[in-house]
């Protein structure tokens, strides 16, 4: 997010998220042993296994030793209320049903 005036520019859950998602993809570049570029990283890797390192690296999100060494008030250093770290991982699971359901029927269109 930009910064607004004199506040710095701060990070929304989301985007939090997001960089957790992308170090993910990172990492699987980084970390192949791949020698050939054609099938090293997320190149050559079935679609339905490219997201898995990605999305692990999403639920360290979720972790509280994780969430807690770096969410803190920006001026003040307070650590997040407990209240709504619990709020954050309720969430998560918010409407995955529908979720679901919407997954399904990309699957039946396509088919």
């Amino acid at each position: 997010s930009a910064y607004v005036g004199d506040t710095p520019s701060l990070m929304t859950f989301g985007e939090v998220e997001t960089l957790f998602h992308e170090f993910g993809h990172g990492l699987q570049h980084m970390l192949t042993r791949a020698k050939v570029g054609d099938v090293a990283g997320i190149n050559g890797v079935e679609w339905d296994a490219v997201e898995l390192p990605s999305q692990f690296m999403e639920n360290w999100c979720y972790d509280r030793p994780t969430v807690y060494s770096f969410a803190k008030h920006y001026e003040t250093g307070e650590a997040l209320p407990e209240e709504m770290f619990e709020k954050l991982k309720q969430q998560k699971t918010f409407n995955v049903g529908m979720l679901a359901c919407r997954q399904l029927v990309f699957g039946m269109v396509d088919l």
